[in-house]
């Protein structure tokens, strides 16, 4: 598996979202962070795979949430930048990579 990194703004979509699902239901929370691990461990193992939606930058829908994983990947690490969900302005994240 290739090695990952997180950015701190998407650590932050991650943690804020986590929190409201918990809010909404004891334990959603943690049944996101699950849906979160098995995306990036899937993005790891073939992180090419996924469509390209701009530029260098992939996209990985999750399963059972309405958000997905944007992500590059550079021939060494695999980079998280944004954890979006669906309903949010498309490419909000853009200029968290455009010195990349």
């Amino acid at each position: 598996m290739k090695p990952f990194k997180i950015e701190n703004a998407a650590e932050r979509e991650l943690f804020d979202a986590a929190l409201f699902y918990n809010t909404k239901e004891p334990g959603l929370g943690g049944d996101f962070y699950n849906s979160v691990d098995e995306g990036i461990n899937s993005i790891r193992k073939n992180p090419l795979i996924w469509r390209k939606i701009h530029g260098r930058i992939r996209r990985y829908f999750l399963h059972s949430f309405p958000y997905s994983l944007i992500y590059f990947y550079d021939n060494r690490c695999v980079t998280i930048v944004a954890v979006m969900h669906h309903s949010r302005k498309p490419l909000y994240w853009v200029d968290r990579v455009s010195d990349k």
